[in-house]
């Protein structure tokens, strides 16, 4: 049997970077394996054949790991499969969906899953890495409608000082010093995704780690648009969720003057509740009207919109946040310790209006396990 196999290869960090079209996978819409050192996944994506009703894009992105995948077995004595997905592999998950989902039209009703399967794990180089390029290939050879493609690679810095690591391996930052490290990705020329864990990291070294990031990202996705030209299929054209004209009319209207209002107030419990009112004050007027009544999910929506437009054009527009602070402000601090007499430790921590209290206590010498 000929898997017609079409293979795709260049460089990236000092790695061969790898996506190979074959038969494999060939019920779903689009499957590609990707390979980055000897690390590999199988992505496949299928879209639906018919709109589900419900008033929002279906969208679900799945990432399996696989124990064979790093050539171990791994479990109980009695149980030797796989579980529920580890928290590695949803916040893997997540990190592709945050960067795919807002390139689809959000009007489609159509289900849309993309699977990312990691066949083989080398342990230095991360499936993150290329389960997201792979996914972005998937999306973009198909016929499924995406405004693709993307990349994401990781950068990172140590304290001791030295140039932006690009894609570094995970053996080289094990136990490391980092000044930070992130996984960044998005379009050309537009990061859309950003995930970074730092200690004390200076702005101008994470500007300059975005800015280098940025320029591998267009590369990777010069390199999957000449793919993509080569092998890409037509998308095909989708009934989209329309908003009634009349509804959306009516909702903005009665919104203006009374969302900023509603949404601008420094204590977060004041908001919230007047966002509440303001929601039931529209339902109410929706709900009033026989021709809108089957129709409260859009104007839901409609109301979502204008949210979310007044809060993006106030932070770029104003550098001002629904709490009143600057972009460049944190919320407010507070740390106390030794709380309680009767326990061993205690202490409590407050930032802005989010706390956490925390309690400990140590067993006794006779409670101690033996080895």
């Amino acid at each position: 049997m000929d898997l017609q196999k079409k293979k795709f290869t260049t460089e990236f960090a000092g790695r061969e970077l790898s996506f190979e079209f074959s038969k494999i996978g060939e019920q779903a819409d689009s499957a590609v394996i990707g390979k980055y050192g000897e690390t590999i996944v199988l992505v496949t994506a299928v879209m639906g054949k018919e709109d589900k009703k419900c008033d929002y894009f279906p969208l679900t992105v799945n990432y399996e790991e696989k124990f064979y995948a790093a050539g171990k077995i791994i479990g109980s004595r009695f149980i030797r499969r796989e579980g529920r997905s580890s928290d590695e592999a949803t916040l893997s998950g997540r990190l592709i969906d945050r960067t795919i989902r807002p390139l689809f039209n959000q009007a489609m009703r159509r289900d849309v899953q993309v699977v990312v399967t990691v066949l083989s794990f080398d342990e230095e180089n991360d499936p993150d890495f290329i389960g997201l390029l792979t996914a972005s290939l998937v999306l973009g050879t198909s016929f499924i409608p995406w405004a693709g493609p993307v990349a994401g690679l990781k950068v990172a810095k140590l304290k001791s000082g030295g140039e932006i690591m690009i894609n570094p391996k995970m053996g080289e930052l094990k136990n490391a010093d980092l000044e930070f490290e992130a996984f960044v990705s998005g379009l050309k020329d537009q990061i859309n995704m950003i995930e970074l864990g730092g200690d004390e990291a200076g702005d101008e070294n994470i500007v300059k780690s975005f800015t280098a990031a940025q320029k591998e990202i267009n590369n990777l996705i010069e390199f999957q648009e000449k793919i993509i030209k080569e092998v890409g299929k037509a998308k095909v054209d989708i009934a989209l969720a329309e908003i009634d004209k009349d509804l959306e009319s009516k909702v903005i209207n009665f919104l203006k003057d009374k969302l900023e209002q509603a949404m601008y107030s420094p204590k977060k419990a004041e908001r919230d509740l007047k966002i509440a009112k303001l929601r039931e004050e529209m339902k109410a007027i929706v709900e009033s009207e026989e021709s809108l009544k089957d129709k409260l999910a859009m104007a839901e929506a409609v109301f979502e919109k204008e949210l979310d437009e007044l809060v993006h054009k106030k932070i770029l527009e104003e550098d001002k946040r629904p709490d009143g602070r600057k972009l460049d402000e944190v919320r407010d601090l507070y740390a106390e310790v030794g709380l309680f007499k009767r326990t061993h430790g205690s202490a409590i921590f407050v930032r802005g209006n989010t706390q956490s209290l925390c309690v400990t206590t140590i067993a006794p010498p006779g409670s101690e396990q033996e080895k």
